[in-house]
């Protein structure tokens, strides 16, 4: 369980995936009909977050860890 990053948000279950370039794929995403709920942000989970929709408003993280996260399962 992780903290909400945005306000007003109530608990829910949000998928993550992890990606190589947050901004690319926020980019990739708003290209493709998609819109961006949380812009690019490096402080929260000490990672890069970004939160995205698909154009029907399914929701989704993306994340992209820094050198120094240490990920259960990854290296």
């Amino acid at each position: 369980m992780l903290e909400i990053p945005v306000k007003d948000v109530q608990p829910n279950w949000l998928p993550t995936i992890r990606v190589t370039d947050v901004h690319a794929t926020v980019a990739k995403a708003v290209a493709l009909g998609g819109r961006v709920i949380m812009a690019p942000r490096d402080d929260v989970r000490n990672a890069t977050v970004a939160i995205i929709a698909d154009p029907t408003g399914a929701a989704l993280t993306v994340q992209q860890w820094n050198g120094t996260a240490s990920v259960a399962g990854t290296k």
